[in-house]
């Protein structure tokens, strides 16, 4: 259970596409899979708590769909993701959330993927500022910090090459 977290923009789903097509199971990022829903850009803005418990469901799908198939996989974000998300929103983390987190333990590693300008883009669904990326960055790598991973950073080069770094850190 590998999981790439770190601030929106980051290459992080480029990463994880490139893994795919390495043959490795890849669970989707469940935020931009609820943005892209209908009612989902809506729900994320008048309804944050709504919008993160939302994620946890899809979330902990995902987590028991990977152990039940034994292959390894690799998350596209992980469930204390949504922590850092409520930390970022100022909204408390609810218990279901809190217990998720301890409860779902990805055996790793998980590599924070750090903010990096030269790549940064916003779109229909990421509408931070890339200033505001690198605040997200910090809050997600200090929500998995509290709950007990150790991250390792993925170094800002090609997707080929951070896909091979990944790799080699596998064993």
């Amino acid at each position: 259970m590998i999981v790439l977290t770190g601030g929106p923009g980051s290459g992080k789903t480029s990463v994880a596409n490139s893994l795919r097509q390495d043959g490795f199971r890849v669970a989707k990022e469940s935020g931009r899979k609820i943005l892209q829903s209908d009612g989902g850009m809506a729900l994320r803005e008048s309804n944050p708590l709504g919008y993160a418990l939302a994620m946890l469901e899809l979330d902990k799908q995902n987590f028991v769909s990977a152990i039940a198939t034994d292959e390894t996989t690799i998350y596209d974000r992980g469930i204390p993701d949504i922590a850092g998300y409520l930390e970022l929103m100022n909204i408390p983390i609810p218990k279901a959330l809190d217990d998720a987190c301890y409860a779902h333990r990805y055996t790793g590693p998980i590599f924070a993927v750090p903010p990096w300008r030269e790549i940064y883009r916003t779109d229909d669904q990421r509408s931070q500022s890339f200033e505001e990326a690198c605040g997200t960055y910090d809050t997600v790598c200090s929500a998995w910090k509290k709950y007990g991973y150790s991250l390792l950073e993925l170094p800002k080069m090609s997707v080929e090459n951070r896909t091979d770094f990944i790799l080699n850190n596998l064993s």
